[in-house]
């Protein structure tokens, strides 16, 4: 996805792929071996950054993240600092991606961009019938188990790490608070109308903020879309631009959401919505209480919601290309009737 005006651009992804494609002696040297490159592939052009695939002849693989910026309104985190927080998740035993190096100049592929070895195993698209059968089956298998475990290990990292700390700043006790601030700038930044249903949703957010007595890090992003698999057990957790030192419960009720599930029972079509939160603490997280589900899950919504205001209104001004961000603007409706849905069952 490029935010530049004409096609040609230097950050068009065909431009970043025909770029990447000659990297081989520059990565030779950031490595320190051989970096005979055999293939580039664009694994995504996601919302947020270009992801290629760098295969090198003797079977190693690169991923290539590169962000054409960070949008400090939508909470996420530059290539830098990824960077830096990676370091520390790998090092705790979260199967992430292990960072190799981030190069801030954007005259060697178009963009910065954030480099990492390459995870064995493949994403799922949740969406499709093949894609909901799969995860089902894992879900009773033994990625049911292994997904509780990566989460209580996110949560396990030390929030005070120097390389968690370098990322997302040391914890405290405003942070949801200004959490909040950063949301409301966002909704209230990208609105081209009135907006009473994400107007009342920020309100009763405001007012009932939960406590966190113990603030650990948080994925941002935690669902299903973002696991690689391996056969039917997970190899990888990917995306952590919208990682944060907060309240846990954040990432529970968006595994839980009912916008990342179309199963009535599964959590991200995976695992018993019912006995996530349980079978979560009986993996080693901590006590999560059902209102600071309820209040996440609305979070969530109104955050997806400002995203899609965002990039839609970046769309209709032309500095978006990317042609899926057209149909969003038919799906913010039924974002904001599922607002409205999760602020009745949160009891409002």
């Amino acid at each position: 996805m490029s935010v530049d005006e004409t096609s040609g651009s230097d950050a068009a992804p065909a431009r970043i792929r025909e770029r990447a494609a000659a990297l081989g002696p520059y990565l030779s040297d950031r490595l320190g071996r051989t970096a005979d490159i055999a293939e580039v592939s664009l694994a995504s052009e996601g919302m947020s950054a270009s992801t290629l695939l760098v295969d090198l002849h003797h079977g190693e693989r690169i991923v290539l993240r590169a962000q054409e910026r960070v949008d400090d309104q939508l909470l996420s985190l530059d290539g830098a600092a990824q960077f830096h927080l990676l370091r520390d998740v790998v090092a705790h035993g979260v199967p992430a991606p292990p960072a190799l190096f981030f190069e801030p100049d954007p005259d060697i592929l178009g963009l910065p961009f954030l480099a990492t070895a390459g995870l064995p195993g493949a994403a799922v698209v949740p969406w499709s019938s093949a894609g909901r059968e799969f995860l089902a089956r894992a879900g009773r298998g033994p990625a049911g188990a292994q997904l509780l475990d990566i989460l209580v290990g996110v949560h396990s990292v030390p929030v005070d790490g120097e390389n968690v700390v370098r990322a997302v700043g040391l914890p405290s006790s405003d942070s949801g608070r200004a959490t909040l601030k950063r949301l409301r700038s966002a909704v209230e930044g990208n609105v081209v109308q009135a907006e009473p249903i994400l107007t009342d949703a920020l309100g009763w957010l405001d007012a009932n903020l939960p406590p966190c007595p113990e603030p650990t890090l948080v994925h941002g992003d935690f669902r299903a879309g973002n696991l690689l698999f391996e056969g039917e057990r997970i190899s990888g957790l990917l995306d952590w631009e919208f990682a944060q030192v907060g309240d846990p419960a954040r990432d529970l009720a968006w595994f839980m959401a009912k916008s990342n599930r179309q199963s009535d029972d599964l959590a991200c079509d995976m695992v018993p919505v019912a006995e996530f939160v349980a079978d979560y603490r009986r993996a080693g997280g901590g006590d999560i209480s059902p209102s600071s589900i309820a209040y996440w899950d609305v979070f969530m919504l109104v955050y997806s919601t400002a995203m899609w205001l965002r990039s839609t209104a970046l769309w209709r001004a032309g500095r978006l290309d990317d042609l899926r961000i057209a149909r969003w603007t038919h799906a913010l409706p039924k974002l904001r009737v599922m607002i409205l849905d999760a602020l009745d069952e949160a009891g409002r």
